[in-house]
C-alpha cells in the first residue's frame, strides 16, 4: 500500500484482525442479527423482589451479566458469580405478588471459574431461540428445583 508506513500498516492489519474475530464470534454464535433487547442480570433479594417468595434471595452473589437477544431470536448470556460449576434453569415469564407466570425455556452451566458466556439450552442441547412477536418479561435464572437466584432488570 504506497504511502502507508508500518505503523500505520501493523494499525490496519490490527483493525482487519479484530473485525473478522467479531465476525467469526457472531456467525459461530448464529446470532448475525442486530441487538433488540439487553438487560443486566441482578440478584433476587429484599430489595428486588422475586415474586415476593420468601425463598428467591440469591446465595450466589455479587453477580454480574447480561441477556441479549437479537433480531432473529438468538439469545446469548454472559454471567459472572460465586457459582462454579452451577446449572441454571432458565425460565421467561414474569413476577406478580406471589405468582410466577411463564415457561423453562432452557438450561446453562456455569464453568469453574463461575462464568457463562453463549446461548441457553434446551434438554436436546441445540441453541434456544425466541419465536417471533412481541415478548415481554424477565429471564428467570433458577436453582434447580430450590429458588430463583437471578433476574433480568435494573436498579436505580
Amino acid at each position: 500500500m504506497p504511502g502507508m508506513n508500518k505503523v500505520s500498516t501493523v494499525t490496519f492489519a490490527f483493525a482487519i484482525l479484530l473485525a473478522v474475530s467479531g465476525l467469526s464470534v457472531s456467525i459461530s454464535s448464529g446470532q448475525g442479527a442486530r441487538p433488540l433487547f439487553e438487560a443486566s442480570i441482578i440478584a433476587c433479594g429484599p430489595t428486588v423482589n422475586c415474586g415476593g417468595f420468601s425463598q428467591n434471595v440469591a446465595t450466589m452473589a455479587p453477580v454480574s451479566g447480561r441477556v441479549t437477544v437479537f433480531s432473529n431470536g438468538a439469545m446469548n448470556v454472559v454471567l459472572r458469580c460465586n457459582c462454579t460449576s452451577q446449572t441454571f434453569e432458565v425460565f421467561f415469564g414474569s413476577f406478580t405478588s406471589d405468582v410466577f407466570q411463564g415457561a423453562k425455556i432452557g438450561n446453562m452451566t456455569t464453568d469453574s471459574s463461575g462464568q457463562f458466556s453463549g446461548p441457553i439450552i434446551d434438554n436436546s442441547g441445540s441453541s434456544i431461540t425466541l419465536s417471533t412477536g412481541p415478548h415481554s418479561g424477565q429471564f428467570i435464572f433458577n436453582v434447580p428445583g430450590v429458588r430463583s437466584e437471578f433476574i433480568t432488570g435494573f436498579i436505580v
